[in-house]
């Protein structure tokens, strides 16, 4: 548990600052913070009733949901910024994870896991390119293809998160 701690405390240190989208990364990233900390606390006291997986996958929309309460302008370029904003701290956790999988797994584990990672980029644009394909209006195409990359990458660093030794 302890580890998924330490992997936000770092993905939040590490994070790039978007001098073009500051408020809203400033808003984001600590919504998430606080949704992946009270979901630790809740797993640690015992009142988990469903896996992690889909408790952690709650806090997937969080800091986009924290960045357009904050701005208050529901254009699609803010929605897009915000979105980006939040698939970078999911990226940033993600990378983290991925290293510390790394430098601990051996053999047939360590394989799996570079599998995983081939497969990742042309899972996420399959999976986006439907999404944006298949709506005809551009604008609402261009923001549920947004969402995706950043639902998708949530989902990924959760996954990788997961693996990490101990947290079984």
């Amino acid at each position: 548990m302890m580890r998924i701690v330490a992997a936000v405390v770092f993905a939040f240190a590490a994070l790039p600052a978007h001098a073009a989208l500051a408020p809203k990364a400033s808003i984001a990233e600590p919504a998430l913070q606080q949704c992946i900390e009270g979901i630790i606390a809740q797993r640690g006291s015992g009142e988990d009733s469903g896996s992690s997986t889909a408790l952690l996958t709650d806090c997937i929309g969080v800091g986009t949901n924290a960045c357009q309460n904050d701005v208050g302008d529901v254009s699609a370029k803010v929605l897009v910024a915000c979105d980006e904003n939040e698939r970078a701290f999911w990226a940033m956790l993600a990378g983290y994870a991925l290293g510390e999988l790394r430098t601990s797994l051996r053999g047939a584990g360590l394989a799996g896991l570079e599998h995983e990672e081939a497969a990742w980029p042309p899972w996420l644009k399959a999976r986006c390119d439907f999404v944006r394909l298949s709506i005809a209006d551009p604008e609402q195409s261009q923001l549920e293809s947004s969402w995706c990359v950043m639902e998708t990458t949530g989902e990924h660093a959760i996954d990788l998160v997961l693996a990490l030794p101990g947290l079984s």
